[in-house]
């Protein structure tokens, strides 16, 4: 058996089940980052890229906005599937999915920075790129911590914390754009 800094119970395999329970710290840990990266996807997309649009090209706010979530989700269509692939492969004395969640995050608040601050439609393209890339890396790899290292008789639990994140953190991720967008957009 192999102990890891980052999973809170021995395991035999990357393949086998979890028996031993979660600690509650780990619960949370997981909930607050859910929290952060739902407010990292929905603030955005509901808030500041339209208002950015509106800034960066008033006649063309709409085409803008189009450009920039498409684009987005292009590229989200791919990160997904290849970092959650690339989460499985990974090993390192953090787990598997801890490096990806962290790094996902770092350059995803990175990247929202990036994106409050954009004054063009490439610069807006790029870092919305960017962003949908380093959340959907964190994404792939903080969904399979569930599976990963939660029993099955926890599951229901944990997946209804995981659940009380996203709604949670769509809520926050809009009233912190909502808020602070208009300002950023100007700045």
């Amino acid at each position: 058996m192999t102990t890891l800094p980052s999973d809170p119970v021995p395991s035999v395999s990357a393949l086998a089940e979890p028996l031993v329970a979660v600690p509650k710290r780990w619960v949370a840990w997981v909930t607050l980052a859910g929290l952060g990266l739902w407010a990292g996807f929905f603030g955005p997309i509901q808030v500041l890229l339209a208002q950015q649009a509106e800034l960066v090209s008033p006649g063309h706010k709409e085409f803008v906005f189009g450009v920039v979530t498409g684009v987005g989700s292009a590229v989200s269509v791919v990160a997904n599937p290849l970092f959650g692939a690339l989460s499985d492969r990974t090993t390192s004395r953090f787990g598997r999915r801890v490096p990806w969640v962290v790094v996902g995050a770092l350059l995803g608040a990175t990247a929202l920075v990036l994106l409050a601050t954009a004054g063009s439609v490439l610069t807006m393209v790029l870092a919305w790129s960017l962003a949908q890339a380093s959340l959907n890396a964190m994404f792939a790899a903080l969904t399979a911590t569930v599976p990963d290292l939660v029993p099955v008789r926890e599951r229901g639990v944990v997946g209804g914390w995981v659940a009380v994140s996203q709604t949670l953190g769509i809520v926050a991720g809009v009233g912190i754009a909502t808020v602070t967008g208009g300002i950023a957009a100007v700045a």
